[in-house]
């Protein structure tokens, strides 16, 4: 499988596994349970799952469409597929999937597909951005060209197979991360949350400066093992400087491919640590 998630996400870290997977492999005697969560895309987190590395995931996403998606694809896979396979690829579906996604009085079926619908055939998987080659059809790529049906569906049924092994949560970031740390004692938390600089343009939920702070001084509380990843920005390295700062390059497609800086920090109880394998390029399609 080329891709373990359904989502395309601009900023997804499933370019971490090969990190990741060691990291788990010299920090925990059994595969522990994997939490996220900003889970998005989970491009990450289904990976490590699918592959074994983890026990179970829990899966967190404050943005209800997107926990909408996730909850339908494990508790009403055959409904979701149904609509995949008679749903048309075209601008004037968009429009009714887009209405769809703003009405919210949507129940969650239609709602989590309608989600899935706009992430799959706009550009670089931005929801609030326009379709792939334009309201008029007038660019090199259509509408459809990230929306293989059989290639989704078949991608669907693998992880709702494993559906028990997945959590699917729908809130406050802090909230969550303080449930599963009181319920779990053999846990990797992974928080990436909405970025400093890019936060309005690419999340529906952003952060201001309050959020960035509440959830570091909650970072600073779990006594399960941890990572955060944020953009380079002054007042992440103010909030997170005790712990360490680590700064690593990763690349991200949203139009244009680029490479960006980012930052890494890790809970004192981690041990083995190489950042630089953070930067090595593995070959993750959307």
């Amino acid at each position: 499988m080329a891709s373990y998630t359904p989502l395309r996400y601009p900023g997804g870290k499933a370019k971490l596994y090969n990190f990741v997977s060691e990291l788990i492999k010299d920090n925990f005697t059994e595969p522990p349970v994997y939490v996220e969560g900003y889970a998005g895309g989970s491009g990450l987190a289904l990976k490590l799952l699918l592959n074994n590395d983890v026990s179970k995931i829990y899966i967190n996403d404050y943005d209800y469409a997107i926990y909408a998606f996730w909850y339908s694809l494990l508790n009403r896979t055959d409904e979701f597929i149904e609509l995949i396979n008679n749903t048309p690829v075209t601008v004037e579906q968009w429009r009714i999937q887009k209405d769809i996604y703003l009405n919210p009085n949507t129940d969650v079926l239609t709602k989590g597909f309608s989600a899935f619908f706009l992430n799959r055939t706009n550009r670089s998987g931005i929801i609030t951005a326009g379709p792939i080659g334009g309201y008029q059809q007038l660019g090199n790529y259509k509408i459809d060209c990230r929306f293989n049906k059989d290639k989704l569906i078949e991608n669907i049924r693998t992880i709702a197979d494993r559906k028990e092994d997945i959590h699917v949560y729908n809130l406050d970031g802090v909230e969550f991360l303080q449930q599963i740390d009181n319920q779990e004692n053999n846990a990797l938390i992974y928080l990436d949350p909405p970025y400093v600089e890019q936060g309005k343009a690419l999340y529906k939920n952003a952060f201001d400066e309050q959020a960035h702070r509440a959830l570091a001084s909650s970072v600073g509380e779990l006594q399960n093992k941890w990572f955060v990843t944020y953009d380079d920005n002054p007042l992440i390295v103010e909030l997170y400087n005790g712990f360490g700062i680590n700064r690593f390059e990763i690349g991200y497609t949203v139009e244009k491919k680029r490479r960006a800086l980012e930052i890494a920090v890790f809970s004192p109880r981690l041990v083995n640590i190489d950042v630089e394998k953070m930067t090595k390029k593995q070959k993750v399609s959307e």
